[in-house]
């Protein structure tokens, strides 16, 4: 299994796709409400290894923000010369400006009591330790229209020996 940091905490594009169809099949029997799932992964990207849980937090944005029997959720996971780009898009109630501003950089203790965004929060400090500034996590929202998220990772790829080489 691909290592990522000194904790191990890391897998594969393909294990984290795996888990998002999983993690969607199981939302859409909990609010019983059918959205159409489509996702585009391109092959030469599925054994790269990425932060565990990266991807969930942004579908459960999109869930938390107004899907509904219409909606639809579109992951595209695409090799950009020397980046991973995972984009995500839906056609929910979208999400202003300032929401958009809290959900990336409000502090941890206020998202808590708000009980949302400590995901898309997670994610960014995720990326910013794991990559630096070699990532970046971007919120385009248009209110009635939907809202789409860009996460763009370094190529990175796992020799046989597991060690990390920086593809960029």
């Amino acid at each position: 299994m691909p290592k990522l940091g000194k904790r191990g905490q890391a897998s594969t594009i393909r294990e984290e796709i795996d888990s998002i169809k999983q993690y969607l099949t199981l939302q859409q029997i909990r609010y019983d409400f059918a959205f159409d799932v489509r996702i585009r992964v391109d092959d030469d990207v599925l054994d790269i290894a990425i932060p565990r849980f990266i991807l969930q937090p942004i579908l459960e944005n999109s869930l938390y923000h107004g899907l509904d029997d219409e909606g639809y959720i579109q992951v595209e996971v695409v090799n950009n010369g020397g980046n991973i780009v995972i984009s995500v898009h839906d056609n929910g109630a979208g999400i202003s400006e300032e929401e958009i501003e809290k959900l990336l950089n409000q502090q941890q203790v206020e998202q808590q009591r708000a009980g949302m965004g400590i995901g898309m929060n997670y994610v960014k400090r995720m990326i910013e330790n794991q990559y630096a500034d070699q990532a970046s996590l971007e919120i385009k929202s248009e209110p009635g229209k939907g809202t789409s998220v860009y996460l763009k990772l370094p190529n990175t790829e796992v020799t046989q020996d597991d060690k990390s080489i920086d593809r960029g």
